[in-house]
């Protein structure tokens, strides 16, 4: 329990890996619910932005808990998101290059 409150603290968060974003070359779906208050959406689309192969979904009416919240909407979106990848990603291969 003592990590989780060094990790979130009052007004910040521990461990970020914002710098290394850039490194993902797979393609990243971003999943944010757009009334989040715990991590703002700003985050999400700068996250988005980030990942070279990043798409930025934003789920209206919907906060930090968006599995919870919209189960239905998480499901479409994930599912639309992974039958729009090549057949080598769906299975776990990183792209060529």
């Amino acid at each position: 329990m003592a990590w989780l409150r060094g990790e979130l603290g009052p007004l910040h968060y521990g461990t970020s890996y914002r710098e290394r974003l850039g490194e993902v070359r797979q393609p990243t779906l971003v999943l944010h619910g757009a009334r989040d208050l715990v991590v703002p959406a700003r985050e999400a689309k700068r996250a988005a932005k980030a990942l070279p192969q990043g798409r930025l979904k934003l789920v209206a009416r919907c906060g930090h808990w968006l599995m919870r919240e919209q189960p239905e909407v998480f499901e479409r979106e994930v599912l639309a998101f992974l039958n729009g990848l090549e057949p080598d990603l769906r299975a776990g291969q990183s792209p060529a290059g």
